[in-house]
């Protein structure tokens, strides 16, 4: 079975950094700070793993 997945927004980073970096907006009432934040989806310690069995 498949499915199909959209979004309103498309991100993109930089693939020549070690993992996924974007930049996002942490907000409380009417506080915002701009920081960046990695993106943990496991695939860093597959693609190792895989790379090594090649």
């Amino acid at each position: 079975m498949s499915f199909q997945l959209t979004f309103d927004h498309r991100l993109e980073y930089d693939a020549g950094q070690a993992g996924i970096t974007l930049a996002v907006t942490l907000r409380l009432n009417q506080e915002a700070v701009d920081c960046e934040a990695k993106i943990d989806t496991g695939s860093t310690t597959w693609m190792s793993k895989a790379l090594t069995q090649i």
